[in-house]
């Protein structure tokens, strides 16, 4: 309805509601018809007075029904066109449009300049939501912003009214659906209902971006802990779409599939990372991948355990590159996931099998020595065994992981008189005691030939990260958990790695890589 059909139903409203009193006055007047009637200047001037008052009684009442009837006029004009709601289109185009109770468009705005593209030849004042709708999202495919690699559509209602938002981001969001559909397009689209959240504007002005896509960041956020707004802020629709999948955040309706088709898939990022820890991965255990957003990019968090060593790798989601790889002891392998031992216990290795890793790491034989308990056990979860034997007067107590095979704490003591060494796998590096604590000395790298050395330690780090040589390397001889070890670090580009070496073995006990 546009000024013109209101005015003149205005007008007709008027007419209805003023009353014709011609024929009734004339009726009564039926005798004076056609009569000359003289009067004096006395009466003439009263009754020319007494008609002026009628007159102007009837002219103030006249007015007064007018403003009445136009004041209801306004009322109901308001009612029907004034902004009752705002639908929010987000693609990377943002459009807000302002509409009315009766579902008119009253303003649409661009809130980017994408936007400010589809909108430029668009006046969708005045037109009925559903049309304007129409236009918009066809004109999106048509320029490229909705497709079959990034098809999410996020609707957003603002108003006062919940009941009506719903009603309105359900019709708008089925609308859409069919829009997509009928452009050949497997849409996904998000909807979502606003009222009256004021921090939530603020967050769009500050970041640039719509209130809708700053409430739906702000779900996101509200799931995931780990996420920030300012994380979040850049990321397209469409990554907000699939993010929101994997945090299962709620607070939203969805139509369709979000499309991952821009992506390697999870089977391809599975197979880089058992690829790149060298690991196969029919014998890893507790593998773990989902979908996230890092750093302003779609990846795979990927973890999965191998050896007694839990794996973390970060691919990237859409060319596979591998972004961030972690590996240290698992401290938490259960034993029951292991193969049975066939003494009862759950392990990887046998109690024989503990038994000759004990006898080797001294360089002895079971008939050279006197075995004075062997047992199962668990350590902070930890399947393990204990193992001590005497020999030449000296009993010596080893812990071995049950997994892995690895020592991970021995200690030896002389028998007689009572002089001890602490080794935590170090082979060497400890310290000997007499019983009163007295004559210590420490051990260290230097001389001792039971370590690796920096320059072996660097060359394993180097060979595991698949290089030769580094912009930067350090190397430091450590202990970490009694455990002697070389720290090791270098960068290559924009990548910075770090590596903990077992002294002893040359094993690598953690390492880690990161963009720096």
């Amino acid at each position: 309805m546009n000024e013109q059909e209101i005015l003149s139903r205005l007008k007709k409203s008027i007419e209805r509601n003023t009353p014709d009193l011609v024929d009734s006055i004339l009726a009564k007047c039926e005798k004076e018809n056609r009569s000359v009637i003289e009067m004096s200047e006395t009466r003439e001037i009263r009754e020319t007075g007494q008609k002026t008052k009628k007159k102007r009684g009837k002219l103030i009442g006249g007015l007064a029904a007018a403003c009445l009837l136009l004041a209801v006029g306004i009322t109901g004009y308001q009612q029907l066109f004034s902004v009752a709601s705002v639908v929010g289109i987000d693609v990377n185009p943002s459009i807000e449009l302002s509409v009315s109770k009766n579902l008119k468009v009253r303003n649409a705005e661009a809130l980017n300049s994408d936007a400010e593209t589809i909108l430029s030849d668009m006046d969708l004042k005045g037109v009925d939501l559903d049309v304007a709708v129409n236009a918009i999202v066809g004109s999106m495919v048509k320029n490229g912003y909705v497709d079959e690699v990034k098809n999410s559509v996020l609707v957003s209602v603002e108003g006062k009214d919940s009941a009506r938002n719903a009603s309105i981001q359900e019709q708008v969001s089925s609308e859409i659906d069919a829009i997509l559909k009928g452009l050949n397009v497997s849409g996904a689209v998000i909807g979502q209902t606003i009222i009256n959240e004021k921090e939530l504007q603020k967050k769009a002005d500050e970041y640039g971006i719509s209130v809708g896509k700053a409430a739906l960041i702000q779900k996101i956020v509200n799931t995931d802990v780990s996420k920030t707004f300012d994380s979040l802020a850049g990321a397209s629709i469409n990554e907000l779409n699939l993010l929101a999948e994997a945090k299962e955040t709620t607070g939203v309706e969805k139509v369709g599939n979000v499309s991952k088709s821009g992506y390697i898939g999870e089977e391809r990022a599975l197979e880089i990372a058992f690829a790149d820890a060298g690991v196969d991965q029919s014998k890893a255990s507790r593998t773990r991948i989902h979908l996230d957003y890092d750093d302003g990019l779609v990846v795979y968090e990927i973890e999965f355990v191998s050896g007694g060593v839990e794996y973390e790798y970060e691919i990237a989601a859409a060319d596979g590159r591998v972004l961030e790889r972690k590996r240290e002891k698992d401290d938490d392998v259960a034993a029951s996931s292991a193969v049975s031992s066939g003494n009862g216990n759950s392990s990887a290795i046998s109690e024989e099998r503990a038994k000759e890793i004990a006898l080797d790491h001294q360089g002895l034989s079971a008939s050279q020595v006197e075995f004075t308990k062997i047992k199962y056990d668990y350590d902070d979860g930890r399947a393990q065994y204990d193992i001590d034997f005497i020999y030449d007067n000296v009993e010596y107590e080893y812990e071995i992981d049950a997994e892995t095979g690895k020592i991970t704490d021995y200690d030896r003591e002389r028998v007689d008189d009572g002089w001890f060494f602490s080794g935590d796998q170090n082979n060497g590096a400890g310290r000997n005691n007499d019983t009163d604590g007295k004559n210590t000395a420490s051990g260290t790298q230097q001389g001792n030939s039971a370590y690796i050395g920096e320059e072996r330690a660097q060359q394993i780090a180097f060979a595991d990260a698949g290089i030769t040589s580094a912009d930067f390397a350090e190397v430091e001889f450590d202990y970490d958990d009694g455990i002697a070890e070389y720290s090791v670090e270098f960068r290559i580009g924009n990548l910075e790695y770090e590596y903990e070496i077992d002294a002893v073995t040359g094993a690598i006990l953690k390492s880690e890589a990161e963009r720096d």
